[in-house]
């Protein structure tokens, strides 16, 4: 049996339709939502400058721009895959969790802890490296005792996010980098 190390793997994360990225990242600019603050159940008409761009979307870059795929480090545990951000740049490091309403995103890890991911095969089901055989490969992922990641959109803000809670599933391309791939904190992990 595979040890986590060599079931955990560096890959580039994508559609065929549209970039996965940082929100910030896909629009070239900040993204900041005005939305209005809510308390105790309404809303108070207040309104608050909201950063949303650590949370991923899946829609085409502004202005046309070319944008680097986002690299993940899928580190391989007992209740799924951990990912982490491997793309140089601000979110280098971060995991990949989920806010309270489901958006996913890299969130420092201090601040949220990184949720684990199941990755399943469109026909064979729950997987893992050590069962893909090709470095290209479409999958959807899961969160762990949640549903599947998938596209979605907020009432009060434009770009087109990625959610766990409900939705059907967005298929995913792996493109796979590094097989066996280090966790950097412990490079001679086994």
């Amino acid at each position: 049996m595979p040890t986590h190390r060599q079931n955990s793997f560096l890959a580039h994360l994508r559609t065929q339709a549209y970039p996965i990225h940082c929100l910030d990242v896909l629009r070239g600019t900040p993204a900041e939502v005005i939305a209005p603050f809510g308390g105790e159940g309404f809303l108070a008409g207040a309104l608050q400058p909201r950063s949303d761009a650590h949370l991923l979307g899946h829609q085409p870059p502004a202005n046309g721009n070319t944008v680097e795929p986002l690299t993940l480090y899928f580190r391989h545990t007992q209740e799924g895959y951990y990912l982490y951000v491997r793309s140089l740049g601000p979110y280098f490091g971060r995991g990949i969790s989920a806010d309270d309403n489901g958006h996913i995103g890299a969130f420092i890890i201090a601040e949220r802890e990184p949720v684990p991911f199941k990755l399943i095969h469109p026909q064979r089901g729950e997987t893992s490296l050590e069962h893909i055989k090709r470095d290209r490969v479409g999958m959807f992922l899961q969160r762990a005792g949640k549903g599947f990641v998938h596209r979605s959109s907020r009432h009060d803000a434009e770009p087109t996010y990625l959610n766990t809670a409900g939705g059907s599933p967005l298929g995913f391309i792996l493109d796979i980098q590094e097989r066996n791939a280090p966790w950097l904190s412990y490079p001679d992990e086994f």
